[in-house]
């Protein structure tokens, strides 16, 4: 008692002398503008954000020539913001309130023709503050890098630092008249967002990228601007203190030196415990390096594991900024990120530091990925053990997860075809790892449309190998006995009874995936009571009452009229044989891939030969 009534005194006296000689930096709350140009109305996305219409707003300013206003276009997108526009043949600009800091400016543009104007002749540039983002811009041009003529929607992301004496930031617009004298610019959307000031401590200070002034960081990978890299000049703004009034400071003192004591008097009841915990985590992780790079001898280098420093990833991220989150699980967070001199965009997957199950988790991860290699599997780039952080490099997959283009997002709907050529895709990953890999006999204990990853050319590709366990050998063996692990939705019911874990637990959780790929909803629906609160036990119902074409009504909206019946017989079969509850009783996954790819070639053959669409049944509808 004598030692805490000692300990709280000292740091009394050292908190009350710290914080009276030293100014107390200023709070930087931060703003969010999604600004919906053209537009007159206010929305709210199913993502919960909100996105402002430029017309008469009060959150910010426009700004344009009185005699010469820009016109407002309505476009045949259905997405927004890219249903409307502002467009004009002068510069306008928007100037929006703004604190100091670190920001996220992103364009969004609908590359179509307008009334009246030729999409041939936008040819603008785009500023921000005294930097020029954009120069002899061309949205048409831009758009044909996706190799896609439908995908006319994209946008441009810019990350900016914001000096102390900086209040509003202006964003403008301005035609080139000199190469076109008929040229306009015209912007469907602005998102500019805060973020907290990056602790650039670890960066060398010599390092192009670390100035903290003037500079501005792209982060998009699909659309790579040309932006000037200025030199920065004048004094880092974090330097810059601003002293509060002497009330503020003793009230900063006084709840300061009772959190602190609080917080210490607690750390030293629960040392004992943390510590032991903490060395089995530091033992697992010294250990790891040593195995893989033991597993690596015996692979090709094409298959060999790159290892980061903690100060890499922390400048392919800008410090673990939240800006760059492009996932959150169970694990951590996914950040996107540049590796090799901002020239390689990458997936960095961050697990929750010091985490016992984390260890393991991150551990099996590194160790299987450092050992497969199939097309239909993420890239293992490298990892990093730094510090007390776990973290896993990947090739990034430009298109998300499957599930962001199934349900929940603003993302335009995949086509039937898509669907199928995805599902044989993931399917054909999965057979690799239970039957053809070299370290084969795998069950991934995970699979789930979060974790079949797209890339840019629609590709899918599993992921998130943390849980995967070796499976039975067949021999003396037929199940691995283990802790249940997974997600709910896509659990193998039998195993999570008898806690038996067989290369059919896979199959069960893919044939829920076949759900929904087929229906276009989540595998639970906590909110939703009866039979449709499981897709699993609602596409039983459905089948029961009506067979195959009773599952009509389960179907995605977007794609009724479009799938045709024999197809559909097929790829129903599939998923409700997946999905049984006994395990004997379900297909290998090969035999599902079979299944799949007669259904693709199914639905093929008929739109090349006569068309008869689920639509044209006048007994049916889909």
């Amino acid at each position: 008692m004598n030692h805490f009534i000692s300990s709280f005194f000292l740091i009394f006296t050292l908190v009350w002398h710290v914080l009276i000689i030293i100014p107390v930096n200023s709070y930087n709350f931060t703003e969010n503008f999604r600004i919906d140009c053209g537009s007159s109305y206010n929305s709210t996305l199913v993502d919960h954000h909100n996105w402002i219409g430029d017309i008469n707003s009060e959150h910010f300013s426009l700004f344009e020539p009185q005699e010469n206003h820009s016109s407002i276009f309505t476009t045949v997108s259905n997405q927004i913001p890219y249903e409307t526009a502002r467009l004009s043949h002068y510069e306008f600009t928007y100037s929006f309130p703004i604190t100091t800091g670190t920001k996220l400016l992103r364009l969004h543009f609908h590359s179509a023709s307008y009334l009246n104007v030729n999409l041939s002749e936008s040819l603008f540039s785009v500023k921000a503050g005294p930097y020029t983002l954009l120069n002899n811009f061309n949205a048409s041009l831009v758009a044909d890098e996706h190799g896609d003529p439908k995908k006319s929607n994209f946008h441009k992301e810019f990350y900016i630092n914001v000096d102390d004496h900086v209040q509003r930031l202006n964003v403008t617009f301005t035609p080139n008249f000199t190469s076109h004298k008929n040229s306009y610019a015209f912007i469907n959307g602005i998102e500019l967002l805060s973020s907290f000031k990056p602790d650039l401590n670890f960066i060398e200070q010599n390092d192009s990228r670390s100035k903290f002034v003037g500079m501005i960081h792209e982060a998009n990978s699909n659309h790579r601007p040309f932006v000037p890299r200025l030199s920065p000049g004048g004094q880092d703004p974090c330097s810059k203190m601003s002293k509060k009034p002497l009330r503020a400071v003793l009230f900063s003192a006084i709840c300061t030196i009772i959190s602190v004591s609080f917080i210490y008097l607690l750390c030293l009841w629960i040392r004992k415990m943390v510590r032991t915990k903490k060395n089995k985590t530091e033992m697992e992780m010294e250990t790891l390096s040593e195995e893989i790079s033991s597993k690596n001898k015996s692979i090709s280098p094409s298959g060999s594991c790159r290892y980061f420093s903690i100060i890499e990833i922390r400048a392919a991220t800008i410090n673990f900024d939240d800006i760059f989150v492009v996932g959150v699980g169970g694990f951590g967070k996914v950040y996107k990120g540049y590796i090799d001199d901002d020239c390689k965009p990458v997936a960095i997957k961050r697990f929750i530091p010091n985490s016992l199950q984390g260890v393991q988790e991150f551990k099996t991860e590194v160790e299987m990925l450092s050992q497969l290699s199939h097309p239909h599997l993420v890239s293992l780039i490298g990892y990093c053990n730094d510090e007390d952080d776990m973290i896993i490099v990947y090739d990034l997959m430009a298109n998300g997860t499957l599930r962001d283009h199934l349900y929940g997002s603003t993302n335009n709907p995949l086509s039937w075809k898509q669907r199928l050529e995805i599902c044989i895709g993931a399917g054909l990953g999965l057979e690799y790892l239970h039957n053809g890999a070299k370290y084969s006999n795998i069950i991934h204990r995970d699979v789930k449309s979060s974790n079949i990853l797209l890339d840019e050319k629609w590709v899918a590709k599993i992921s998130d190998f943390g849980l995967s366990k070796m499976g039975p050998d067949g021999v003396s063996k037929f199940h691995v006995s283990t802790q249940v692990k997974g997600s709910l939705g896509y659990l193998d019911p039998e195993y999570s009874k008898t806690k038996r874990l067989t290369h059919k637990s896979d199959v069960y959780s893919f044939g829920v995936v076949l759900l929904e790929v087929l229906c276009g909803r989540p595998p639970l629906l906590r909110k939703v009571e009866g039979s449709k609160r499981s897709l699993v036990e609602w596409a039983h119902t459905c089948h029961s009452e009506g067979g195959p074409q009773g599952m009509g009504t389960m179907v995605d909206p977007f794609l009724k009229g479009t799938i045709l019946p024999e197809c559909l017989d097929k790829f129903v079969e599939m998923a409700l044989k997946c999905v049984v509850r006994d395990g004997d009783e379900r297909p290998s996954i090969s035999e599902v891939v079979k299944g799949l790819e007669l259904a693709l070639q199914l639905q093929l053959s008929k739109e090349e030969g006569p068309r008869f669409s689920l639509m044209a049944r006048e007994d049916q509808e889909f």
